[in-house]
């Protein structure tokens, strides 16, 4: 019995390490260490990812806020692409995605939810529109997954 409660333990330990495959906003919200006003210079982010690397449920947690222009108020991310290189591998593939938001379909299509530890996930081609419709294209930025 002692052994059965151990290994049921164990197995339940091990489940809930797994990242979640959709993650959760409200969670990457919490983890945020600094606010948009912290920030020395305006810059695209995944959510509230700060570095250039991330767990693997920050980064599911993050995609779900998806990406923000922080230090830019008045804009919005109209599109870019991700493209997704498997540690010691050649790339996945690559999507284009209108909005800020990944789509659930284009998640799955992806494979996201097989990234793992290595992985490496690349945001480029970012495009911002401010609220007197002009547009910048912002610097590319990836983050590998720890």
């Amino acid at each position: 019995m002692h052994k059965l409660s151990i290994l049921i333990v164990a197995l339940f330990l091990s489940f809930a390490a797994t990242a979640q495959p959709y993650g959760n906003a409200d969670r990457a919200r919490e983890q945020a260490a600094k606010t948009d006003a912290d920030l020395p210079n305006p810059i695209i982010r995944l959510g509230y990812i700060e570095e250039d690397n991330a767990t693997l449920q920050a980064f599911m947690d993050n995609l779900e806020v998806g990406l923000r222009a922080a230090g830019f108020p008045d804009s919005k991310i109209i599109s870019y692409s991700i493209t997704i290189y498997p540690k010691g591998q050649d790339l996945r593939s690559s999507q284009v995605i209108k909005g800020a938001k990944l789509p659930r379909e284009i998640f799955n299509e992806l494979h996201m939810e097989a990234l793992k530890k290595g992985d490496v996930v690349l945001f480029e081609n970012l495009k911002l529109e401010n609220t007197r419709h002009t547009y910048r294209r912002m610097n590319d930025f990836e983050i590998k997954i720890m």
